[in-house]
């Protein structure tokens, strides 16, 4: 038998509550729902225009959510620019909830959330290319691979941190303006081309524990490496940074404490309808974003029990 609190129930209840009240639902897919069976198979069901279609949850590739005013990827939403490569940039940073955020830090090569840098907790301290090539920091281009990237470490495959290349064409092919959103000083990057902006925040940066110069510099990682020479007496190992208060690319010692705004070359390609058997293998419902990841973002049926339990009375 089916258990009855079924996710559906819960999401129609977010509906009902506005909490997409900034997306727009789409006529194909008014709800989606896992529905586990006593047999203990999962199933993803679509409800569209009071009809219902489910699929074995093992034979789903992936699941995407679209609109007409907000792209997303694994539920990170991104702007498109009409840069010349097809990049495009988040709304906001890793760990923020609003583009005026600040979200997490991070020294370069670093992929969880800190409070306090030294040289002794940062990895790629005084490594050079070969060393941290060698390592599986950086690909041969001085690249932070993806397991060292914030960004696709966070937000899954598909979001990595810019290069400086990237954020050299953001500049190149947008206007750039200091303003205020909600209280928070920043600057709004605009199109040349379409008009789309973002916003990035001057959040400033760490220096061991000490956040410093909020409200005044904006300065993000990039995810390629860098090394000065001072003065021809020695090498300061660093990595690029995107001084984004100023508008150029930049450097800054690995073990800062900088936010990262991840970019990605996503293009969402509709598939045309087929009818399908949901008991063929390889069945796509919706495509472009990663089920197993969607998976882990649904409570259990254990957790939808206690969830029901206490709103069911309110």
């Amino acid at each position: 038998m089916l258990i009855m609190l079924e996710i559906k129930d819960i999401i129609l209840q977010m509906i009902n509550r506005n909490y997409f009240a900034n997306m727009k639902i789409s006529s194909l897919l008014l709800a989606l729902s896992l529905t586990t069976v006593a047999s203990a198979k999962t199933q993803v069901c679509l409800y569209t225009n009071g009809k219902e279609i489910c699929y074995d949850a093992d034979k789903v590739d992936s699941i995407s959510f679209f609109n007409d005013t907000l792209s997303m990827l694994n539920l990170h939403e991104y702007v498109d620019l009409g840069l010349p490569s097809g990049t495009k940039w988040a709304t906001m940073n890793i760990g923020a909830n609003a583009p005026e955020e600040f979200g997490d830090f991070f020294y370069w090569g670093g992929t969880h959330e800190q409070k306090v840098f030294s040289s002794n907790t940062t990895l790629t301290y005084k490594l050079e290319l070969e060393e941290l090539v060698a390592k599986g920091y950086c690909d041969e281009n001085g690249v932070l691979t993806s397991e060292y990237d914030a960004a696709t470490f966070n937000w899954g495959d598909g979001w990595r941190m810019p290069t400086t290349d990237e954020i050299e064409e953001l500049v190149m092919y947008t206007t750039h303006e200091t303003v205020t959103v909600n209280d928070v000083v920043g600057v709004m990057y605009t199109s040349k081309k379409n008009g789309e902006s973002i916003f990035m925040p001057n959040a400033g940066y760490y220096n061991m524990e000490y956040l410093a110069q909020v409200g005044h510099n904006g300065v993000y990682w990039s995810s390629t490496y860098a090394v000065t020479n001072v003065e021809n007496l020695f090498y300061e190992y660093k990595g690029s940074t995107f001084y984004s208060s100023g508008g150029f690319v930049s450097n800054s010692y690995r073990e800062t404490g900088l936010p990262v705004r991840p970019v990605t070359t996503f293009e969402y390609k509709e598939e045309e309808e087929k009818e399908s058997n949901p008991n063929e293998a390889n069945v796509t419902v919706v495509s472009d974003y990663l089920f197993e990841q969607f998976v882990e973002q649904i409570p259990t049926a254990e957790q939808v029990a206690r969830y029901w339990t206490s709103t069911v009375n309110k």
